[in-house]
């Protein structure tokens, strides 16, 4: 029997179940590899490895702000933090969790694990088409996979802003021997720092056996964690986690299962809920917002793992892809991308600011469910390439000049 994708979870920091993800995982793992030669010796004399470098991706077709929200740090219930800002982002723990097979005798319960902790966003893109299914994709960084024997958790506690704070585990905990050190607990943050084992923290435990012996960690005096942020750890333990199925009857009619182009709506100029039509742009086929970031790692002697890692600016831009009804809708197109009058002609060489909103309604009340906005969009004038049996269309890309983009729920 293979592993199959329903047996397949992901989890993120300490409570969020990813909904609806069509592929998800930590796809690619580098480890950079160097033989070593010498001279005088016709074999090599042996391999040694760097800091791996991970990529995690999750693609989904949940149009909600809840991937935003996990993305960020945030409760996605808590509607008083939004509009979300991708800038804003925090480092997250992933895991992957492994359920036994369906007819296993409890299908819901873990069988094994992988730990992904301290992941940075480096992009996150949308695509919307006319027939479609909306979907949005994250893409994150980090150095570290762990596949352990059991259940992986992630735990958060409220920091005291005291010295020797100290943080106990629900459960029994395995360790892992990396760099020559035994350990616990394979991640500890406190906010978003990432702290090191042994200078920033120590541990205390017992053997490991189902249900006893916790594993408290202290952290060092130096290491004040204010109350309003948290510590948050995590760990694999041999107590068994479990996961029921999560949809349920009324689950599609709250959070749709997917939408497609007749539930978007494009708007080129100010949107106004109050007005849907004023400034909507008509013929629309395609869209595409992509927001990234280039990440730089901080490393140190003596650390297996990098200290953090951020970046300077993000960069946000896209695509949109329209087919006008007629040509003198096509003409008042590229007169409104270009800041031409009417009675002017259009040119690719004025490109001024337009903001540009992104749509999703509910397919079952039409009610909004989320907006993409983008302030300072400027949109290039686009050429085209006509061909037989085809009507024509424009694919006209478009930059933020500051990288913005906001999410909302309104």
């Amino acid at each position: 029997m293979a592993i199959k994708a329903g047996q397949i979870i992901h989890v993120g920091n300490d409570t969020v179940v990813v909904d609806r993800l069509q592929t998800a995982g930590p796809g690619t793992l580098n480890v950079p590899v160097e033989t070593i030669y010498e001279l005088g010796n016709t074999k090599s004399v042996g391999q040694i490895r760097d800091i791996p470098d991970l990529s995690f991706s999750m693609e989904s077709y949940d149009v909600s702000t809840e991937i935003e929200a996990l993305l960020l740090g945030l409760d996605p219930t808590d509607t008083s933090k939004l509009p979300y800002d991708p800038a804003n982002n925090r480092p997250l723990d992933m895991k992957s969790v492994f359920k036994a097979a369906a007819s296993a005798t409890d299908p819901a319960a873990t069988v094994d694990s992988v730990a992904i902790p301290y992941l940075s966003l480096e992009t996150l893109s949308y695509r919307f088409g006319i027939r479609d299914d909306a979907r949005q994709t994250a893409t994150l960084r980090g150095d570290a996979i762990y596949y352990n024997p059991g259940s992986t958790y992630i735990e958060k506690t409220a920091g005291t802003n005291a010295a020797g704070q100290t943080v106990v585990t629900a459960h029994a905990a395995y360790s892992v021997d990396e760099g020559g050190v035994t350990r616990r607990i394979l991640g500890v943050m406190a906010g978003t720092k990432r702290l090191t084992f042994g200078v920033d923290y120590t541990e205390t435990y017992g053997t490991v056996t189902a249900g006893a012996a916790v594993t408290t960690i202290t952290l060092a005096a130096g290491v004040l964690v204010p109350t309003t942020d948290n510590i948050q750890i995590i760990y694999s333990s041999p107590v068994v986690e479990e996961f029921i199925d999560s949809v349920h009857a009324n689950d599609t009619t709250v959070k749709p299962a997917a939408i497609r182009g007749r539930d978007i709506a494009v708007y080129l100029g100010a949107y106004d809920p109050a007005n849907p039509y004023t400034n909507r742009l008509l013929g629309v086929q395609a869209v595409t917002i992509d927001w990234r970031v280039t990440l730089q790692k901080d490393e140190e002697f003596g650390n297996y793992h990098f200290v953090s890692q951020d970046y300077d600016v993000p960069t946000c831009s896209g695509t949109v892809q329209v087919k006008p009804v007629d040509s003198p809708a096509l003409t008042a197109l590229m007169q409104k991308l270009s800041g031409t009058t009417a009675l002017k002609s259009a040119t690719a060489t004025s490109a001024p600011v337009i903001p540009l909103t992104v749509v999703l309604h509910n397919p079952y009340d039409g009610s909004v469910i989320k907006t993409l906005a983008v302030a300072d969009a400027r949109f290039t004038v686009p050429g085209f390439s006509a061909r037989v049996q085809q009507k024509l269309d424009f694919t006209i890309n478009w930059t933020s000049d500051q990288g913005s983009l906001l999410i909302d729920q309104s």
